[in-house]
């Protein structure tokens, strides 16, 4: 029997799931189904991490090339 402790994903699988999040998302509207394929769905639970990802990488390059550096 097999009784490995560590539970964790590789971050190869965690990357693929993130990524099968992202683009798989489809609708239905009128009876017919869509697949969402430009930017995240509203109410994905992913969506708030993937925003914060996002706003968190534009932050620091925006302070890394501004002249005027915040105090804090």
């Amino acid at each position: 029997m097999n009784t490995r402790q560590d539970k964790s994903l590789p971050a190869e699988n965690i990357s693929d799931l993130v990524r099968m999040i992202l683009t798989m998302n489809n609708l239905s509207f009128n009876n017919e189904q869509y697949l969402q394929n430009h930017g995240i769905a509203m109410g994905n639970r992913m969506a708030l991490s993937h925003a914060n990802l996002f706003v968190s990488k534009f932050e620091q390059q925006a302070i890394g090339n501004s002249l005027l550096k915040p105090f804090i």
